[in-house]
């Protein structure tokens, strides 16, 4: 994963990384942009604060 946050970062490889791995991580920078982009907008739109319990609702389960 850490090649994948580097490369959507366009951080330069290495040393020898830098003459071996060639590989350009265009579909793994897509899935996790996506997914990112996906976790972003439910944060915008609200509909992740679904998943949080208020602390009175909390109390009156135990």
């Amino acid at each position: 994963m850490d090649e994948v946050i580097d490369a959507i970062l366009n951080h330069a490889k290495q040393g020898i990384i830098r003459v071996y791995n060639q590989y350009r991580y265009d579909k793994e920078k897509r899935s996790a942009l996506e997914s990112w982009g996906r976790k972003l907008q439910s944060i915008v739109s609200g509909k992740a604060a679904g998943r949080v319990i208020s602390f009175t609702a909390a109390r009156e389960r135990n």
